[in-house]
């Protein structure tokens, strides 16, 4: 059905199944009004007989009222036009009759203008009235389905609405409460006072302004729960500005103090968590100034608050550019993590961290601070140097270490080897890397090997030890040798590597094949030998002890040492274990041991400490020869000895005797003649004594000699107590051992100088007489004479002739020694000066030879003529000297002087 209602633009149209119904009613009431209002019409009209057109509309305007009041402005305005027609119908004269005159058209007009007024402004009542409801009512709804509790209040304070909240909080029904009084459903005090707070509806009307409860309020319900909350006051104003009442808004905060709680008790945990964090933390403003920084920070750099807070952050760094470079990167908003600096501690060393920071900015871009978090990270870099340097060592000691090191992967691949391994098999450490393992051991371990290892690697099971078993290796040159090997496996990066170190066993395989030997040496030994304890107890005994000393080894295992020796040698046995404690040595000690049988026996022991692979003495290793048979022999040695030392010191000439080693025996007036008092004979340089012109000499004739082990002899010059040499002549008659072998020589030394000298000077007289007889010129006889002088006699010579005239010339020179000829003609110049007490000069005027053995300072100056002759004579070593007179026809008519530069050749007065 359509809208019975004209459209308008004024009137809003809600299409909808109920508006027919409401319209019916609505305009079925303007109708029943103009009927009840007609019917009561003609009941005024009938009861008090009023006049046809008097008081026409008098009920009708109470039915416009009605209908407009219940039905709206169109139903009012139909009741109008009803009105109207029904009562100038029944009430007033007919339209056009004698009878309708102005009065009733004024009537009718004034009628009609009062109902449209009275439809007007009770249309705009009725429409403010529902807007007014509406917004009550959708108030309502709002108020109470918002989560705040909300109360209304009159002027005098007393409750005119609560929603449910509010209801639930006050523990008042809207019902009980409206009426009373604010103070009495709305009890509030201090929380922590206790106290009464002011109501604040009285305040509220007191200062007509909105207000708010102070912190700390507490509600108390009806049955004495008490709330914590937070409200606000308003007062209700009516269009003139009065105040008509007071709406109090509030809510529960218990869940928002819970939650500040929470708040406050999370806040103190995150900053106890900073202060108290293990990891330093700091901010710094953007001029690089410390604003604040955590216990850790301070605690790492040794610093107090006062002394790091405020300053820059530069100040603490060790490098000035890494903190510049920290500074731009965070300016330029860069992030940091993990950056490596050095950092200043309070005591001056130098602390490792690492920066993770960046900048905190405010919402226009302002740099506010940075956020920085320093770990100290010195332990690890301590700890990293440690390791690189525990590598290091561990590097040094692969390198080092004598022992074959090698660590390959699962598929056999040398990854890393030693020095020692490119020794042990002859390649170049370069050039085992990446090899297979294969290559270093011989062909037929190497399909063993390969399976034994994937077998391993695949199934995780051992099928030999790896701790020291013997393998052979292949040597670079093709040829085998022992090794002995130990292996270990570790993981890295989820991977499988074996290490092995390998040891070249060669050596202490051919040494365990020597102490086989030696061990069957020992059981085979003619020598007793016997292992025992430190405290002397015996361990082992051979064959030769058993047959030594009439004990079985089962007898004397376990018991002390002291068992073969005599009670007279218990002193020395103690002794001799407090050496062997000590870890020294016994060697070759002469003493007496006893059998079982009580038969005392000489014997000779060496007795060795024996130390344990730590270096550890643990006990000792005795070896005892049977000496009894050689001490009987030895002491008729002696007696030999001895009789023979008796005769050789009582004897007039030199006896030696020496071996292959050296000198072994010279006699008393050996050592007399030498005067070197008492010495070691064996140790002592005899040849240092022997003339240097003869000691070569000397030597070849006697190792010649020796060579073919036949008589020695030999004359040389040898030098006596008195530093004079003297001819001596040596015979030696060879020794042999027992096998026919020469041992050395026994021989004598007798001193023929004087016979060796009588046998120079008839030579030498020989020769001057046929020199003298084959010229008949002097001078050059006697240049002549002084050469043969200097061949035998001296190291130069120098021959004066007095003239008739008192004048002495030097004649003749000559020198041992051709390249000094020239050297020694230099005296020529300087002829003897007759005016000196001592020399020429006095020879010829004594005619009596003149020796000087050697020459003093004093007598060397009285010979010089001058610092020229002084150096000339220095040049030439003069030490000593002889002036002999040349006499013809009984007259002394020259000198001849026979000089020696070297002590060996002193001359000596007869």
């Amino acid at each position: 059905m359509s809208d019975p209602r004209p459209a308008s633009p004024h009137v809003e149209q809600i299409i909808s199944p109920s508006w027919n119904e409401s319209a019916w009613v609505r305009y079925g009431l303007a109708v029943a009004a103009v009927a009840a209002a007609t019917l009561l019409m003609f009941a005024l009209y009938a009861v008090f007989k009023l006049e046809y057109g008097s008081a026409p509309f008098s009920f009708y305007f109470g039915a416009v009222i009605l209908s407009a009041r219940f039905g709206g402005r169109w139903p009012g305005l139909v009741t109008v036009l009803l009105s109207a027609v029904t009562s100038h119908h029944y009430f007033l004269p007919p339209f056009g009759s004698s009878s309708f005159d102005f009065y009733s058209i004024l009537q009718v007009s004034v009628f009609a203008l009062v109902s449209l007024f009275i439809v007007s402004l009770t249309d705009r009542s009725s429409r403010a009235e529902r807007a007014a409801r509406k917004n009550r009512e959708s108030l309502e709804t709002t108020l109470k389905s918002i989560g705040d509790a909300v109360i209304s209040t009159d002027a005098a304070g007393r409750v005119e609405f609560m929603n449910a909240v509010a209801e639930r909080l006050t523990g008042w029904p809207l019902n009980e409460a409206r009426g009373r009084t604010l103070a009495e459903v709305f009890r509030i005090v201090n929380e922590q006072t206790r106290a009464e707070v002011e109501s604040p509806v009285a305040k509220v009307l007191r200062e007509g302004e909105t207000i708010g409860l102070a912190n700390h309020t507490v509600l108390i319900a009806r049955d004495g729960a008490e709330t914590p909350i937070d409200d606000s006051g308003a007062p209700i104003k009516d269009e003139r500005g009065r105040t008509t009442g007071v709406v109090l808004v509030f809510h529960n905060i218990s869940e928002r103090r819970k939650t500040e709680a929470s708040l406050r008790q999370r806040e103190r945990e995150l900053t106890d968590f900073i202060e108290n964090a293990t990891v330093g933390l700091h901010w710094v403003g953007a001029d690089g100034t410390i604003l604040w920084a955590n216990r850790a920070e301070l605690e790492m750099l040794g610093y107090e608050s006062e002394e790091y807070i405020g300053h820059n952050i530069a100040e603490f760094h060790a490098n000035d550019e890494v903190i510049a470079d920290i500074l731009t990167r965070l300016t330029g908003k860069d992030e940091l993590h993990n950056y490596e600096a050095r950092l200043r501690h309070k005591n001056g060393s130098i602390r490792h961290g690492l920066i993770s920071s960046n900048v905190l900015w405010d919402e226009r871009g302002e740099f506010i601070h940075t956020r920085c978090f320093t770990r100290d990270i010195t332990e690890r870099k301590q700890a990293e140097e440690r390791l690189r340097e525990s590598e290091e060592r561990l590097r040094a000691i692969a390198e080092t270490a004598s022992d074959a090191i090698i660590t390959i992967d699962e598929a056999s691949t040398i990854l890393f080897a030693n020095s020692a391994t490119g020794k042990i098999f002859g390649y170049a450490k370069e050039e085992i890397i990446g090899q297979s393992l294969t290559a270093l051991m011989p062909d037929y371990m190497r399909r063993a090997h390969a399976h034994a290892l994937g077998r391993y690697v695949e199934t995780g099971r051992r099928h030999i030890s790896w701790d020291g078993i013997e393998l052979p290796g292949l040597h670079h040159d093709g040829h085998e040798f022992s090794l002995e090997v130990s292996f270990a496996e570790f993981m890295l990066d989820g991977k499988r590597y074996f290490t092995g170190v390998a040891r070249d066993i060669t050596e202490r395989k051919r040494a365990e094949g020597e102490m086989a030997k030696l061990a069957a040496i020992v059981e085979s030994s003619d020598d007793a030998i016997i292992g025992k304890t430190l405290d002397g107890r015996i361990t082992s005994w051979n064959d030769a002890a058993e047959r030594m000393y009439g004990y079985a080894a089962e007898e004397v295992t376990g018991r002390h040492i002291s068992l073969v020796a005599p009670k007279d040698r218990t002193e020395e046995l103690a002794e001799t274990m407090s050496r062997l404690k000590r870890g020294e040595r016994v060697v070759h000690l002469e003493t007496v041991r006893v059998r079982k049988d009580g038969a005392r026996l000489d014997v000779s022991l060496t007795i060795s400490p024996i130390r344990d692979a730590a270096g550890h003495f643990v006990g000792a290793s005795t070896i005892a020869r049977n000496i009894t048979e050689q001490k009987r022999v030895q002491e008729k040695l002696r007696e030999s000895e001895e009789r023979f030392r008796n005769l050789a010191d009582n004897a007039p000439v030199l006896i030696w005797v020496n071996d292959l080693e050296g000198c072994e025996f010279v006699n008393r007036e050996y050592i007399n003649f030498l005067g070197v008092g008492e010495v070691d004979v064996r140790g002592f340089d005899w040849a240092q004594f022997i003339h240097p012109d003869d000691r070569n000499y000397y030597i070849s004739t006697y190792l010649e000699a020796l060579s073919s082990a036949a008589m020695f002899e030999a004359q040389f010059r040898f030098r006596r107590n008195d530093g004079e040499y003297r001819w001596m002549q040596s015979v030696g008659a060879p020794r042999f051992s027992a096998a026919g072998k020469i041992v050395g020589y026994i021989g004598s030394t007798l001193d023929i100088t004087d016979i060796k000298q009588a046998g120079e000077r008839m030579a030498f007289l020989a020769e001057a007489g046929e020199t003298l007889s084959s010229s008949l010129d002097y001078e050059t006889t006697l240049e002549r004479f002084a050469l043969f002088a200097v061949e035998s006699l001296a190291d130069y010579c120098l021959i004066d002739i007095a003239s008739d005239d008192g004048e002495v010339r030097r004649v003749a020179t000559a020198h041992r020694d051709p390249a000094l000829n020239a050297l020694v003609g230099e005296l020529r110049r300087f002829p003897p000066d007759l005016s000196k007490p001592e020399g020429v000069p006095k020879v010829l005027r004594t005619g009596k030879t003149e020796t000087v053995a050697r020459l003093t300072e004093e007598r060397f100056a009285s010979l010089t003529q001058g610092e020229v002759h002084r150096r000339l004579l220095e040049q030439l070593g003069l030490k000593s000297f002889m002036t002999v007179p040349l006499v013809a026809r009984g007259r002394t008519t020259g000198a001849l002087t026979l000089a020696a530069t070297a002590k060996e050749r002193a001359y000596a007065p007869a």
